[in-house]
């Protein structure tokens, strides 16, 4: 049973170090310029605060709509009238927490 014990946490520990592999490329890659480039600047002015469409949180943000969804019901934005707007400000700190 002993066996059994280690293998698992063998495997948690391997997990473990894939997870921290994964956040670090996460963090690499939000920070990469190639993002700002494909932004456009005239509409990257958005006030500190502003919620966006979650369209618009994807491509500025480079994540999936379920992603963007998830960040809003986590404290990254609010549900009006049926849909989900995402705050970017708030969003970009949790995507690099």
């Amino acid at each position: 049973m002993s066996h059994l014990s280690d293998e698992f946490r063998r495997i948690a520990e391997d997990l473990d170090d894939i997870a921290e592999r994964v956040l670090g490329l996460r963090r690499r890659l939000l920070a990469h310029p190639r993002d700002q480039r494909r932004i456009e600047p005239e509409r990257e002015q958005v006030e500190a605060g502003c919620l966006v469409e979650t369209a618009d949180a994807c491509e500025r943000l480079g994540i999936t709509s379920d992603h963007a969804r998830k960040l809003a019901r986590r404290g990254c934005g609010e549900k009006r009238g049926g849909r989900w707007l995402v705050d970017l400000d708030k969003a970009r700190e949790a995507l690099t927490r």
